[in-house]
């Protein structure tokens, strides 16, 4: 099994908060880019009790991210956590869960560029 090598991220990153509606929770995800453009990491805070579920998820999108393999990774993430449901749920018009508001912040990061068939941009 080979070891892939975690990408050295700048001091300074682009990045993008998101306000997502969860029930009566707000979640704030910021979602951080590498200077070629790429999601390289998330975190996420609350209003409520529900920061240390976004820590968590946050933390093993960002590893997984940094990890190598980006444009499939990144993918698959986002196809995993969307529209997942579970307590709290949010309301019409809001996130599903914690998961897909997380899905939901990183689709809107790159609109569309890392859901497609190429890897511009992934």
């Amino acid at each position: 099994m080979t070891e892939s090598t975690r990408i050295r991220l700048p001091c300074n990153r682009d990045g993008t908060v998101t306000k997502k509606l969860l029930g009566d929770s707000s979640l704030y995800i910021i979602v951080n880019k590498s200077e070629d453009g790429r999601v390289v990491e998330c975190f996420g805070a609350s209003t409520d009790g529900l920061r240390a579920e976004l820590d968590g998820l946050c933390g093993l999108i960002s590893i997984a991210l940094q990890g190598g393999g980006h444009a499939e990774v990144f993918r698959r993430i986002v196809k995993f956590l969307r529209f997942r449901r579970y307590p709290p749920e949010g309301n019409i018009g809001q996130a599903c869960s914690v998961s897909d508001a997380l899905a939901q912040a990183l689709e809107e990061s790159v609109k569309d560029k890392q859901l497609g068939e190429t890897d511009e941009g992934v």
